[in-house]
């Protein structure tokens, strides 16, 4: 597959301007919504062409971003300048992006957060604290989410404490390429991606802690279709806790879809046709079968 590079535009913002990316070749003559998606820890927006042209063709338009301190957005890398900052970026280039639907994008038609890794997080964090303000969001895919990191005690002590004293001191984020991705030729490319850093702050890495610890608050919270995708080999985060926001949302809202065999990267593993397909089989379903989320989006505008 040929894949299309992205076009980059840079969305103005108070804390340091972000980058979005749009797709325009094979967009959707009939599209059926919108999907925005956030990318995780020391990565870009740049490495989910694929994901988004396999998406395009199944009819959904693709958007995506950097997060402030990645990838071709400002902001030192790794660094966030308050525990939230991930969270209102989402929410800025949300709004940027409902703002431009109807006059540039389309009229109409429902958006979904597609969120992986750290993105996962952000994305559960953003709709439990702030879907009031994004109000077109009606469903979200979580890629193998990190809604539970694995911290030895003496981490966990050292993440309540020491980020109060030193927020901005930046460690290895300690992720071992080869457990990303059964895909020899992407851990390749990863590895020698110019865009890639493995900076993580005492700030940043607490935030992740600590949203981590509210996941269960969340979920009692948690009213919009979800759709979790799990890597049976995930090493870099903790599935079970996955697995228990899950299962404490209403089953009517909530699907669950493991692949067994597959590292972290869900959308790059080999076999990854069949989980793209998958997201677009159940976004189709969220949006038709379960009417009454986006008609509550709707309403709310």
């Amino acid at each position: 597959m040929n894949i299309s590079e992205p076009t980059i535009d840079t969305l103005p913002w108070s804390y340091g301007n972000l980058a979005v990316y749009r797709w325009h070749a094979n967009l959707p003559t009939q599209a059926r919504g919108v999907v925005l998606m956030v990318h995780g820890l020391g990565e870009h927006m740049g490495r989910y062409s694929q994901t988004a042209q396999i998406l395009q063709q199944e009819g959904w338009i693709c958007v995506g971003y950097d997060h402030l301190g990645h990838g071709r957005s400002e902001g030192d890398r790794g660094k966030i300048p308050f525990s939230d900052a991930l969270v209102e970026g989402l929410v800025h280039v949300a709004q940027h992006v409902i703002a431009e639907m109807p006059s540039k994008i389309a009229q109409d038609l429902p958006l979904i957060l597609l969120g992986h890794s750290m993105g996962g997080l952000v994305v559960v964090q953003a709709i439990a604290k702030a879907r009031d303000r994004m109000p077109d969001i009606c469903a979200a895919v979580l890629s193998a989410p990190a809604l539970g990191i694995f911290l030895s005690e003496s981490e966990k002590w050292l993440l309540r404490s020491i980020p109060l004293l030193l927020p901005n001191l930046c460690l290895d984020n300690k992720i071992n390429t080869s457990t990303i991705c059964r895909d020899k030729a992407v851990v390749e490319r990863y590895n020698k991606d110019p865009l890639i850093h493995r900076k993580i702050s005492l700030r940043l890495a607490a935030w992740m802690f600590h949203a981590s610890q509210q996941i269960d608050q969340c979920a009692r919270a948690w009213s919009m279709p979800a759709l979790l995708l799990l890597a049976g080999k995930d090493v870099l985060v903790d599935n079970k806790s996955a697995q228990r926001f899950a299962q404490q949302l209403s089953a009517d809202l909530v699907a669950v879809h493991n692949e067994p065999d597959m590292l972290h990267e869900v959308l790059n593993d080999p076999e990854n046709s069949r989980v793209l397909n998958r997201i677009a089989d159940w976004m189709d379903l969220a949006v038709t079968s379960l009417p009454e989320a986006f008609s509550q989006a709707q309403a709310l505008r």
